[in-house]
């Protein structure tokens, strides 16, 4: 199997359009999510809008934080040295 030539690699400009479209397409499933699970909440199950912000904000928090908290975790039981994580913390 020979590698391809310069000339068939792709050009930075189509890989970065490619990472792009990704992204936005990414994005876009995220938050239309987010919209439709509000929606769900509000008209289905019949919360407050502001009862099912607070339930998504929440949700979403839980998401961001808990890699922090299962590392903190694993440091105190089975990592005798801190994680590579928290070396600019100190």
């Amino acid at each position: 199997m020979s590698s391809p030539s310069l000339s068939e690699l792709p050009t930075r400009r189509q890989a970065f359009s490619v990472v792009f479209a990704i992204e936005l397409w990414e994005r876009f499933g995220y938050y239309g999510m987010q919209a439709v699970l509000t929606l769900y909440l509000v008209q289905r199950l019949g919360l407050s809008d502001v009862a099912a912000n607070v339930m998504i904000a929440a949700f979403v928090g839980l998401t961001y934080i808990t890699p922090v908290l299962v590392d903190m975790r694993a440091t105190v039981f089975w990592v005798p040295a801190a994680p590579c994580s928290w070396e600019p913390l100190r």
